[in-house]
């Protein structure tokens, strides 16, 4: 299996919000547009055990951004405990939750980012794999949001 890792970064006073929307968004994308665009196209796999799999990982915090490598060939590190959570948490595969956020997260979010129709988008659950970390909690959801244009 090979996997394929993308990070953003947010920034501003509802960057939680705004990540967890863009996640959200995501999905809508992956599994209305990607998904079956790509096994439109590679029709042999619908029946085949490959599995078209993404996750999304949230974690909030301070982080450095450093340049590392030598002359022509060097990239940004990112440095700190949120990227590496988020990472951790887009590793998850559980059937039907693709997105995942720490208890941080989940505690910033406007209403707009957790609830749809007055009802939780978000599940809480035990990580063991987090509790070293001080994120024994995480909340995933299977929610999407169509995204939008708004200027």
């Amino acid at each position: 299996m090979t996997a394929t890792g993308v990070m953003g970064v947010f920034m501003g006073k509802s960057k939680n919000t705004t990540a967890a929307k863009a996640a959200l968004n995501i999905n809508y994308f992956f599994t209305k547009v990607l998904e079956p665009a790509f096994l439109s196209f590679y029709e042999r796999l619908k029946d085949s055990p490959f599995k078209f799999a993404q996750s999304v990982g949230i974690d909030t915090g301070e982080i450095r951004a450093v340049r590392a490598g030598i002359r022509n060939s060097n990239d940004l590190v990112w440095v700190g405990r949120a990227p590496n959570i988020a990472a951790k948490l887009s590793s998850i595969r559980e059937p039907g939750y693709s997105t995942y956020i720490t208890e941080a997260v989940y505690e910033k979010l406007h209403d707009s980012a957790k609830l749809y129709g007055g009802q939780d988008m978000w599940e809480n659950r035990s990580w063991a794999k987090g509790a070293p970390y001080g994120t024994g909690t995480v909340y995933r959801s299977c929610w999407r949001l169509k995204p939008s244009y708004n200027p």
